[in-house]
């Protein structure tokens, strides 16, 4: 397991400088914490998003096979508005049916140009 840099953790998220602070690996035990995490909370699933930064597959990927490490399930939406990502966790939390209903909805709705980002 890889060192985790202490400044990487702030007040309400987790921020870092990609290839530096913020490695594939980093973010893989990162994962697999929070996986242990849910599951000592009673939740089996975890969804997870990204925005559209280049590092976001990288780093999304090595977060899920983090999770999925730990014995807890994944529902990856992909590139994603974060409020987009807050309503697909809402509702993976109460349901993971519902978290994959409300993905592939998103999806839908993505795909037929509903859903933009507004600056």
């Amino acid at each position: 397991m890889p060192e985790l840099p202490a400044e990487i953790f702030k007040a309400y998220d987790i921020r870092g400088v990609v290839g530096k602070t913020l490695t594939p690996p980093v973010v893989r035990s990162i994962g697999q914490a929070l996986g242990s995490l849910a599951l000592d909370r009673g939740r089996d699933t975890i969804v997870v998003a990204r925005d559209g930064r280049l590092s976001g597959p990288e780093l999304c990927r090595a977060l899920a096979e983090g999770i999925q490490s730990s014995g807890t399930n994944v529902i990856d939406i992909g590139a994603v508005t974060t409020p987009m990502s807050y309503f697909a966790a809402d509702e993976g939390a109460q349901n993971p049916d519902r978290g994959r209903e409300a993905q592939d909805r998103l999806r839908q709705l993505s795909a037929r140009g509903c859903l933009r980002r507004v600056s």
